[in-house]
């Protein structure tokens, strides 16, 4: 069984531990108690968007990010997956 972590888009919230597999990827929020689809359940991730530090670039980004509340376009970075 796989165990999923999840933020709510509604308040915010990261709801632990959740077993998205029995419920076809559906869960209740622990704060707000609204009944949330997973975005990223059926998803085979493979890549991340990943926020580097040392570049200056995405320095800009992330500056930008914090004046428009846009989000920025990241680098794609590989991911190992366990299962």
């Amino acid at each position: 069984m796989k165990m999923y972590n999840e933020v709510c888009p509604n308040c915010g919230t990261l709801n632990y531990n959740l077993d998205l597999d029995e419920t076809d990827g559906v869960y209740e929020c622990e704060c707000c108690k609204q009944i949330i689809e997973s975005k990223t359940y059926a998803l085979n991730l493979t890549e991340l968007p990943m926020f580097d530090l040392g570049d200056p670039i995405d320095q800009l980004r992330l500056t930008d990010f914090c004046k428009k509340k846009e989000v920025p376009k990241f680098k794609l970075r590989k991911i190992s997956t366990v299962n």
